[in-house]
């Protein structure tokens, strides 16, 4: 929120007092501004009514910088959980506020403005890799071990669900894989994994410096 604005809704809050030379219109601005806000101690809160009549108060952020350390916080911690949008929203929203939360947060939480997300699968204490492409709409399932059909159908469906439930409408998706070399013991599943994190994304990173020549 605009620190100007704050200032004035905490000198009007506090002293009844305008800024100097503040106009008859202005005045009038800041008095129902000022109506959806009142002061905690020196924190300036944001008043909602809820439709039975309650109101909550949350602590009004005051920078763009704040708004993404509070929102790192709730998103990656056990509060948020790498939630969805509205999830992540309901989160930070109980406590906090600044104007259009909601678009920054799709903003900041939308997998589909990343054009990589890598992910290291242990199951049955056995690691595999998936990378997904979400601007591609597709993923790529690697096993150490090589792939078989069910398990590529098996990740399709899961990088899907994924997707959907951080609130990223997807109808067409795809996924394959490439060929690698296989695991040649019965141990090496993760360094096979981390080897080819590495390579993917070294090789996505030459890519994007291809394209920009």
């Amino acid at each position: 929120m605009d620190p100007q604005k704050i200032k004035e809704i905490i000198d009007y809050k506090s002293n009844t007092t305008y800024p100097l030379g503040a106009t008859k219109s202005e005045k009038h601005t800041i008095r129902r501004r000022a109506a959806h806000f009142e002061l905690s101690g020196e924190d300036l809160c944001h008043v909602t009514v809820k439709r039975d009549g309650t109101t909550t108060s949350e602590k009004v952020v005051s920078s763009a910088e704040k708004a993404q350390e509070i929102f790192k916080h709730f998103h990656g911690s056990g509060i948020g959980a790498h939630c969805g949008i509205n999830k992540t929203c309901d989160a930070v929203s109980q406590r906090y506020y600044w104007p259009n939360m909601y678009a920054d947060v799709r903003n900041w939480v939308d997998p589909s403005k990343y054009h990589l997300l890598l992910g290291a699968v242990n199951e049955h204490h056995h690691w595999t890799l998936v990378a997904i492409y979400p601007c591609e709409k597709r993923a790529i399932y690697l096993n150490p071990l090589g792939e078989v059909e069910s398990q590529i159908k098996k990740c399709k469906e899961a990088t899907r669900a994924f997707l959907r439930k951080k609130d990223v409408p997807i109808s067409r998706w795809a996924c394959s894989t490439v060929i690698h070399p296989k695991q040649q013991d019965s141990i090496s599943c993760g360094v096979f994994v981390c080897k080819r994190t590495q390579k993917t994304c070294a090789t996505y990173v030459a890519r994007g410096q291809q394209m920009q020549k």
